[in-house]
Parts: C-alpha cells; sequence; structure tokens
C-alpha cells in the first residue's frame, strides 16, 4: 500500500521503487491519494521551496527534473498545482482498467519534465488516451468518480492518521495482519537492495 501525491517531488523520486513493488507477483499495490495540494497557485515563497526540494531529491534519487519544468517553477507565469485533479485520473485510471501507476507515472512525466499544466482535464485525457483509454468511457468514469473524490481523499487522510503515519509517499506492507511501514528513504537509487529488503519483509 502507498500513500501518494501527484504533486509530491519526493513521491516522484519514489517511482522505481514502487515499480518494484507493482512487479512483485506477491504484492497487490493499492493507492491513496493524500490530497496534498487542492488546486490553487503557487505562491513565490513555496516556489523557491519547491526549487530547493527538487535539488535535493534529483541527488537522493536520481530523479531528472526537466528544463520546461524548471523554467515553469523559477520563472514569473501563474504556476497551478492540483493534487485533487490529478489524484481523479489516478483512480478513474486504476477503476476502469487497473492502470493507476501508469497513470500516476504518466502524470509524473508530464509534469516534472515536460512542465504541462496537469490541473487541465483535457491533459489528462491525453494522457489517459496515450494510455489506450477510450474517450468516451473516460469522460464518463471522471464525472462520476468527481462526485465522490472529496470521500475518496478524505478517507485515505482518515488511514493514515489510523495508522499513524505522515508524509509522501508512505509505503506500508501487510503482514501477518499488520502494517508495516517500509523504510524507503534509505533505498533511493539502490533498487536491487530495495529488492532484497523487500523480499525479507515478506519473510522471503
Amino acid at each position: 500500500m502507498t500513500f501518494f501525491d501527484p504533486m509530491c517531488g519526493w513521491c516522484y523520486g519514489a517511482t522505481p521503487l514502487i515499480e518494484v513493488l507493482q512487479a512483485n507477483p506477491v504484492i497487490e499495490l493499492v493507492m491513496h491519494p493524500g490530497g496534498m495540494i487542492p488546486g490553487r497557485a503557487i505562491e513565490e515563497s513555496f516556489r523557491r521551496h519547491i526549487l530547493q526540494a527538487d535539488s535535493r531529491i534529483a541527488a537522493m534519487t536520481g530523479a531528472k527534473f526537466g528544463e520546461r519544468y524548471q523554467a515553469k517553477v523559477s520563472g514569473h507565469e501563474p504556476l497551478i498545482l492540483d493534487s485533487y485533479q490529478t489524484a481523479l485520473a489516478v483512480v478513474v485510471a486504476q477503476e476502469i482498467a487497473g492502470k493507476g501507476f501508469a497513470m500516476l507515472k504518466a502524470i509524473q512525466s508530464a509534469h516534472f519534465i515536460d512542465g504541462k499544466d496537469t490541473s487541465d482535464l483535457a491533459i489528462l485525457q491525453q494522457l489517459a488516451v496515450d494510455l489506450g483509454q477510450g474517450e468516451a468511457e473516460w469522460e464518463k468514469a471522471i464525472a462520476k468518480t468527481k462526485l465522490r473524490l472529496t470521500e475518496i481523499i478524505s478517507s485515505s487522510q482518515a488511514l493514515m492518521q489510523k495508522l499513524q503515519v505522515r508524509g509522501f509517499p508512505t509505503l506500508l506492507i501487510e503482514k501477518t495482519n499488520q502494517w508495516v511501514t517500509l523504510d524507503h528513504a534509505a533505498f533511493y537509487g539502490h533498487q536491487t537492495g530495495w529488492r532484497d529488503y523487500i523480499a525479507k519483509a515478506l519473510g522471503a
């Protein structure tokens, strides 16, 4: 299980580690969106914070941040970040095609590499189409799921409180009916060691 946010740079840096979980046949990857940033324009101080964090993320994880993205964050044009619209796209992609993680990666690439406005539902729809989703079914599912998106995110946040975890990403596995938090931060950029760690955590 992972608590994530599409607009979170650390989640982007952890994507290769989550890919290992996704590829493990023993693990069912369940994704819970956290709703970190309700859609809004980002102020100057937060822009500086993002750029500083991105520098650390790149150094620790090897994640690449595209020139268009960096120019957008460091520029003076309005910068809108929206965890809700992007979470909506991930949830819908999972519910109708089992492609939630693929959609998350597509959103991360569009945002952190290409600097696209992922608060725009038209851009998110194009990502879905690129993943093989039909436009009509996508639009219908978006409209339906949007009505319960706040409830979905609130449930994720309540579950985080219940499990006493905070921050994105948080990765956990269920073992003998208990949830165990994985120390993913120790394995940024070290997928082989991460695989071994997961195998031990599963008791393999």
